[in-house]
């Protein structure tokens, strides 16, 4: 540290000033051995000096997940940059977004942990405002163990059947009984992790009775920051149940329509291969009925599939007319195999096309 002679502080002083939290906790005991007025003032003590977290900080999970950051700070000698902790004393919850250093003898070992914490609880409600207005389900999950919920709005919470309790959807239901079976679980997973996300991903969900519904869901993966290891995923899920029904409602009357217009387009090829249309080509008389139906049909580019549709008759017998046609109207055809392009040119000389 660099100052001018003239300018004196003490290190009270100095850290006293600070809005944010800064401390110091000893690595063996994991007392906390300096506290500025900020964070004595965060305890809701009249001092913080020799205690520990579990002093203060009563919920498990929040405790253990300092305890654990902290471990791997002495552990690898490192800073932790940004660390988002909630914590809860007296029952009043706050968020704060804090970086940790050690603090290290002459051998390298680490004989301090160095934090410094600032609340940003007032920007987190602004998110949990946003996160609980919005009208769709916005979910933060884990992977391992069948998928844990650690956030969930109340949208969400209704959309899969627990109506408002979030609390206990987030203690007793897991991600894993949501899904419509493992393979899609397995298949889902196996997508997201790919890109690292997915967007608009159609899905069939179920809800806590068992129903399924159709989802559309869009989400990121969630990873450990030294590892890159995906521990978990957060997003989006819409119900599109009602616009899928109406999707497949359309679909059914298209396919029913075109059934139609297909017995309609029969009926009318039929008509026209009447009598008096076969009768108008003289040039095909020595031709039986089927036959000038097969040929007609020829020379108006249908496939043999097309035709045994048409003619209600299989693939093969709709070629054995074609065989017939052909040696009872190619003469000498050129290369002498007879073909469809030798019976166009027939066709074309009678005035037939």
């Amino acid at each position: 540290m660099e100052k001018t002679g003239q300018f004196k502080i003490s290190l009270e002083q100095f850290i006293d000033s600070f809005p944010e939290a800064i401390y110091a906790k000893d690595t063996q005991s994991g007392e906390i051995v300096l506290a500025n007025k900020a964070y004595t003032r965060g305890t809701n003590l009249k001092s913080a000096l020799g205690l520990k977290d579990e002093k203060f900080i009563k919920d498990k999970e929040e405790l253990e997940f300092i305890l654990k950051t902290e471990e791997d700070i002495k552990s690898k000698v490192k800073v932790a940059y940004d660390i988002l902790e909630k914590i809860t004393i007296n029952g009043h919850t706050r968020l704060n977004s804090t970086t940790k250093a050690p603090l290290t003898d002459n051998k390298g070992k680490a004989t301090h942990i160095l934090g410094i914490s600032r609340d940003i609880s007032g920007r987190f409600d602004h998110y949990k405002m946003l996160f609980h207005s919005f009208q769709g389900c916005c979910f933060i999950s884990t992977k391992y163990g069948g998928g844990r919920w650690e956030e969930i709005n109340k949208e969400g919470c209704r959309m899969f059947g627990w109506g408002n309790d979030i609390v206990n959807f987030k203690k007793r239901a897991k991600v894993i009984d949501f899904y419509e079976n493992d393979d899609q679980r397995k298949n889902f997973i196996t997508d997201i992790e790919k890109k690292g996300y997915v967007k608009n991903y159609d899905m069939r969900l179920k809800r806590k009775n068992g129903k399924l519904f159709d989802a559309r869901v869009t989400a990121s993966v969630r990873r450990n920051e030294e590892t890159k290891e995906v521990i978990g995923f957060h997003g989006i899920i819409q119900d599109v149940t009602e616009q899928k029904e109406a999707e497949r409602a359309l679909r059914r009357k298209l396919e029913n329509l075109k059934c139609s217009l297909t017995k309609e387009i029969q009926e009318h090829i039929r008509v026209f291969l009447q009598d008096e249309l076969i009768a108008s080509m003289p040039s095909i008389g020595t031709l039986e009925e089927i036959d000038k139906k097969i040929y007609f049909l020829l020379i108006k580019r249908k496939t043999n599939k097309e035709i045994a549709e048409i003619l209600d008759m299989n693939h093969r017998t709709v070629e054995h007319y074609r065989k017939r046609v052909y040696d009872e109207l190619i003469i000498n055809p050129k290369g002498g195999r007879r073909q469809l392009s030798n019976l166009l040119e027939f066709a074309k000389r009678n005035g037939h096309v």
